[in-house]
């Protein structure tokens, strides 16, 4: 959706950082690849805090790219 389109924003994409499975370490999206994206898309992606952490990524690195940075809770 173009940020000049008028209709309301409807969905958020939230990305987890972590998995609850046990052993599990894959990101679903790699912190370097958040630039390929769209960016009207990017901007209605939330990410978890500490993100990019497992590789050298902080959160004010990826917050210019992404639409928010929250914890899980």
């Amino acid at each position: 959706m173009s940020k000049t389109d008028s209709t309301p924003e409807l969905l958020r994409l939230g990305v987890l950082a972590t998995s609850r499975k046990p052993d599990e370490r894959r990101l679903p999206i790699h912190p370097a690849h958040f630039e390929r994206i769209d960016e009207d898309l990017r901007a209605s992606m939330i990410v978890e805090h500490g993100y990019g952490s497992r590789f050298g990524v902080g959160d004010e690195e990826l917050e210019p790219l992404v639409g928010g940075i929250l914890d899980r809770d």
